[in-house]
């Protein structure tokens, strides 16, 4: 019930007090000591009225205040689970990099024995070419000797 209907009802209730006093044939005296007491009543009734109206402030404040705690305490979880989250998020990113760190160093090392077996067989080749040129050059330094000897004779 709001304070203008409040109000509203009071006025209706004096002006009924009033006909009834006025048929009855009361004095003026009554009159005004009536009228005091109804002065006093909606005095009663404004403070009343104003009491109820603090009451339901301080009643929105406190669920303002349970509104804010709840958001505060959803903002709270959505923190810690995103929080969560990326810790998760880092350590897959940590063992992927490891993976694919081992997985290149395993490529890396394979590709150095192949180039270490491949420049292997280079040497090997180059090796046995060189022998065969000493020992077509010792040959034909022989020949050439065995010739020059014969002709020396």
């Amino acid at each position: 019930m709001g304070l203008s209907e409040l109000i509203g009802i009071v006025a209706i209730v004096l002006l009924l007090v009033v006909i009834v006093l006025q048929i009855t044939g009361r004095k003026v005296s009554d009159i005004s000591t009536i009228v005091t007491l109804l002065k006093r009543t909606t005095e009663e009734q404004r403070d009343s009225v104003q009491k109820q109206i603090a009451s339901g402030a301080t009643e929105q404040f406190e669920r303002f205040g349970v509104i804010q705690k709840s958001i505060q305490d959803t903002l709270s979880v959505n923190r810690n689970e995103v929080n969560r989250q990326l810790a998760d998020f880092q350590r897959s990113m940590i063992d992927a990099l490891q993976m694919s760190r081992e997985e290149q160093n395993k490529q890396l090392y394979t590709f150095g024995e192949q180039v270490n077996n491949r420049l292997s067989s280079i040497q090997r080749a180059n090796t046995e070419n060189i022998d065969k040129i000493n020992a077509t050059l010792e040959n034909k330094m022989k020949d050439l000797q065995e010739s020059n000897e014969k002709r020396l004779e």
